[in-house]
């Protein structure tokens, strides 16, 4: 899940550009985990590399809208947020969605265009904008954690509540690196047990079988040949059938294979069908 942050231009000499800064720097802090889509019309020559932050270079333009709403797609943004008064001309232009609302952050309210948007935030008139746009943000924002079977589910928990936001999640965002079976089922019954927020176990394909591989691109036929590759496929199933009610699945690749993410986007439906998946 991601944010999606624009500015024409971030240059921090500009009053849209510190503040878009701000913005980035309060989003980096306060939601760990969450990718942040940098957006903008040129971007910086000094930043620097990040786990938690990707900047995307957008002409404005119909063009620029169009890949705007492909990454939006592609990177599962939950929120838009235009950063200062520059800035509405391209939020007219990206289709709105009710799943992702579009927030403006402003110096000053009334900027000729801004009812276009959603929510409007002017930060010369409120002082605590941050926890505005938190609050916000939390309402479609998912919290994210990242974790394995080499951790307890007591870690999890705690990673959970020490989330800036964990007590406040509506959704919580368990993004799996590795086999789906009973470690996994733990950590989801740990968790509801915690938090009235709903779940989402997002596996990571690559990761969900544990068997020696061949050949260094392995084959479908590589992985499933192995008896452990269909005594772990098992555990999945039997864990669909005792997680917790609030729990969905879903499974994700970076594979640029299209018959991969074919594969993987007719798995989705499957457990959207066996109502076990993201509706």
């Amino acid at each position: 899940m991601s944010v999606f942050v624009y500015t024409p231009n971030p240059d921090t000499d500009t009053n849209s550009g510190r503040l878009f800064q701000q913005v980035i720097e309060h989003l980096q802090s306060n939601w760990p985990g969450t990718l942040l889509l940098s957006a903008c019309t040129s971007i910086p020559k000094d930043v620097s590399p990040s786990r938690s932050l990707d900047w995307v270079c957008l002409d404005d333009d119909p063009s620029g809208s169009d890949l705007a709403g492909f990454l939006a797609e592609m990177f599962r943004v939950r929120a838009f947020v235009f950063v200062g008064p520059e800035s509405i001309g391209f939020l007219n232009s990206i289709e709105s969605d009710y799943s992702s609302p579009r927030i403006l952050l402003t110096e000053e309210a009334g900027s000729p265009g801004s009812n276009v948007a959603e929510h409007v935030l002017a930060t010369k008139q409120v002082a605590d904008w941050q926890r505005l746009l938190d609050d916000l943000l939390v309402e479609s924002v998912p919290v994210e954690l990242f974790c394995g079977p080499d951790n307890l589910a007591a870690e999890v928990v705690g990673m959970l509540s020490r989330h800036p936001h964990g007590d406040q999640a509506r959704q919580v965002v368990v993004n799996w690196a590795g086999a789906a079976d009973q470690r996994l089922g733990r950590v989801l019954a740990a968790l509801s047990e915690t938090s009235h927020a709903s779940f989402l176990a997002d596996l990571f394909l690559a990761e969900m079988f544990d068997v020696p591989r061949g050949w260094l691109t392995p084959s479908v036929a590589d992985v499933f040949l192995h008896p452990r590759a269909w005594q772990q496929l098992g555990s999945f199933v039997r864990l669909l059938l005792t997680a917790p009610g609030r729990v969905e699945f879903c499974v994700s690749s970076d594979s640029p294979r299209a018959w991969v993410r074919a594969g993987v986007q007719v798995i989705n439906s499957s457990l959207t069908l066996f109502g076990r998946g993201v509706k």
